[in-house]
């Protein structure tokens, strides 16, 4: 017997409209693929780094504020006690590598057109995405979609940053308390 051949025809239907048909712009779709059930294992790597490149990002910022005002009043800072030091070490070279990736990531994910290694660059074409109308409207139709997923990333994103600033508190009160512990528990 002979199989028949199905036919593939075009023809023969009810028109489709082109809204139905048109494809999801390459950010919603990395978008939906990283917060849907598949995107699992990149959410969860990721999340370290945001985590790690948010943390690097503020401490570098705040030590960039002190070391301004500093500047701007002529006044040298003081030694900061162990829990501020604590609290903002200065960033290490793999602290620059993070900010520096986590900003080609976020383009990336944005489709940025420039995916540049200098940070400005980065930051600049990072600037003009977000200010980027057709970028906002290509993300808005996904968004009920991929809220809740945001909103646990965001919460993971939270926790790991608290966890950080927590193990920094306690490394910091154990730096200042030792002295006086070894004072009254000395041998």
């Amino acid at each position: 017997g002979g199989g028949g051949g199905g036919g593939g025809g075009a023809g023969g239907g009810a028109p489709v409209r082109e809204t139905e048909t048109k494809k999801k712009s390459g950010v919603s779709e990395a978008l939906l693929f990283l917060f849907s059930d598949q995107g699992d294992f990149l959410r969860s790597f990721l999340l370290e780094e945001v985590v790690s490149s948010v943390d690097a990002l503020s401490r570098g910022a705040a030590l960039e504020l002190a070391a301004s005002l500093s500047s701007d009043l002529g006044l040298p800072l003081p030694r900061p006690p162990p829990l501020f030091s604590a609290l903002l070490p200065p960033l290490s070279d793999d602290d620059q590598k993070l900010i520096g990736n986590s900003r080609k990531i976020v383009s990336f994910l944005l489709a940025s057109s420039s995916a540049s290694s200098d940070p400005a660059a980065a930051s600049s074409s990072l600037s003009s995405v977000l200010n980027n109308q057709q970028a906002v409207q290509d993300i808005l139709p996904v968004l009920p979609e991929i809220a809740p997923g945001m909103q646990r990333f965001g919460l993971q994103i939270a926790g790991g940053l608290l966890e950080r600033l927590n193990q920094r508190i306690f490394k910091g009160l154990r730096a200042q308390s030792s002295p006086v512990v070894e004072q009254y528990f000395a041998a």
